[in-house]
């Protein structure tokens, strides 16, 4: 696990996250909101479900919605949602899955503010931003992802 700070002296205490990335964007959701990660398996679209829904799936006997962070987050369509990795996230008693493009490493994180730059959908659900090895990691909230 590697740390990744924002600016020198920054008095907020790093929390572990997991990243992910969805098209080009680095994001990063708390491990502690987690329950699992797994390949993507076969989903069921369901006719008339909002558009965030990209359908069901059957998992270990139960329904689980599954939602795509592209569209929740107004980033463009996946180029291969073959290739997807879901998030599985608690939500209530629910589990729902959350698909995304790649899962990545878990690191130990100092939240700062969220850059001007960051707009609409994606704004919304980010708790905060950390520069880490060059590039802007949002960090978002399952609580404020899931409808």
């Amino acid at each position: 696990m590697s740390t990744a700070l924002v600016t020198p002296g920054a008095h907020a205490p790093a929390q572990d996250y997991v990243t992910i990335r969805v098209g080009a964007q680095h994001c990063a959701l708390p491990v502690a909101q987690l329950r699992d990660v797994m390949q993507a398996p076969t989903i069921t679209t369901v006719p008339g479900a909002p558009d965030t829904v990209a359908g069901v799936l059957n998992l270990r006997g139960r329904v689980v919605a599954v939602l795509d962070l592209h569209r929740r987050l107004g980033l463009p369509p996946s180029d291969d949602p073959q290739m997807a990795m879901l998030v599985m996230v608690d939500h209530g008693d629910e589990p729902v899955a959350l698909r995304v493009d790649a899962v990545g490493e878990v690191l130990s994180l100092v939240a700062a503010a969220v850059p001007m730059n960051v707009t609409g959908p994606l704004r919304e659900v980010a708790t905060g931003a950390c520069l880490h090895d060059g590039a802007w990691i949002i960090l978002l909230d399952t609580a404020r992802i899931l409808p």
